[in-house]
């Protein structure tokens, strides 16, 4: 993995507001190389995208919000 990708990952996990133990997972695993699929099958790196609904979200909430149907 390019040094300039680690970069940019470190700066990521440094900003993200999680346990600091995961954080320091995370740095050290970097750290030891070899994050890609190709490099190392066995402990690798990955990433999942999840779908963002603003407008889903906001009527799930409101569906289960206990003020619901009351005026």
């Amino acid at each position: 993995m390019s040094h300039r990708l680690i970069a940019h990952l470190e700066k990521l996990i440094l900003k993200t507001s999680t346990q600091e133990n995961v954080k320091k997972a995370f740095l050290k695993r970097i750290s030891k190389g070899l994050t890609t699929r190709d490099e190392n099958p066995t402990s690798h790196l990955c990433i999942y995208f999840a779908g963002h609904d603003p407008k889903a979200i906001a009527n799930l909430l409101y569906t289960m919000s206990p003020r619901k149907g009351k005026t």
